[in-house]
């Protein structure tokens, strides 16, 4: 009976060892938290004329209000390409502030276009007087006839700002097509809409503008009856990218594409220094 016993306790004894040495069953998995997936972005709605492209673009640019922009005019053999960069902003009704640096193999020249003033410095301007190398261009006169620093200097705000012209697609242009396509991954829709360059002539001719007109006039007869414009339009209905194509010298195709970046982010654009300026005379 005494060795019934011993064996019966050694049993019990390592029965509750086990019991306490088992390791406890894992507790459950917190369950997984919810995937979060970002809103998609609205469809864009594609714009059935140049009309409402016009309307649409210009309402949502001056939303946004500035850019950073960069231009590159291409053409044939023997024609000079030249780069640009520049600062865009839109000061209100139909106020256009610009700042452009245009790069050439000639040199540099920085244009400063304001909501009422427009100021010049190249290298010109900066050897005919080192201590003022900016010049206050004159205004237009009565007829539209500008100053040719003043003709330069629009110029090349216009490769920042080719939309300066925009209401010339809504008075002349046809929309040739549109496509859905992305400009560095973002999705756009890339509008071909031709201007008519007889029909811009034509309604200028009501703008007691000689100097526009005959600009026109030459640039007609020179072959370059119409314009090809290229946009590629995203979220906001701003443009990512605009590329034109005319008849060049010799009826060389000549090329600009301009790509805004930035839309809605702080531009700076104020006068040079009174102290650094001289004013222009007519």
């Amino acid at each position: 009976m005494r060795r019934i016993s011993l064996v019966v306790m050694s049993t019990t004894v390592l029965a509750a060892l086990a019991a306490c040495t088992t390791t406890p069953p894992p507790a459950p998995a917190p369950p997984a938290p919810p995937t979060l997936t970002s809103p998609a972005a609205p469809a864009l709605t594609k714009l059935g004329s140049a009309s409402e492209f016009v309307t649409a673009v210009n309402e949502g640019m001056r939303a946004k209000k500035t850019a950073t922009v960069t231009a590159e005019a291409q053409a044939g053999e023997g024609i000079t390409s030249t780069h640009v960069t520049g600062l865009l902003r839109f000061d209100g009704g139909d106020r256009v502030s610009t700042s452009t640096v245009t790069t050439t193999p000639e040199g540099r020249a920085t244009v400063l276009m304001l909501a009422g003033e427009n100021f010049m410095q190249s290298l010109n301007t900066a050897k005919q007087n080192p201590a003022k190398p900016w010049k206050r261009l004159a205004p237009p006169g009565k007829y539209g006839d500008m100053s040719s620093d003043l003709l330069l200097s629009k110029s090349l705000a216009e490769e920042v700002h080719p939309v300066l012209k925009i209401d010339w697609l809504r008075s002349s242009g046809t929309l040739e097509a549109t496509a859905e396509e992305s400009v560095d991954g973002v999705p756009t829709i890339r509008y071909t809409i031709t201007v008519d360059m007889a029909k811009v002539l034509k309604s200028v001719a009501t703008q007691n503008n000689l100097q526009l007109n005959a600009q026109l006039e030459h640039d007609i007869s020179a072959g370059k009856t119409s314009v090809k414009h290229e946009v590629w339009v995203g979220q906001g209905t701003v443009p990512l990218r605009w590329r034109t194509t005319a008849p060049g010298p010799d009826k060389k195709p000549l090329s600009t594409t301009t790509t805004f970046q930035d839309w809605g982010k702080p531009v700076e654009l104020t006068a040079p220094p009174a102290d650094q300026t001289i004013t222009e005379k007519r």
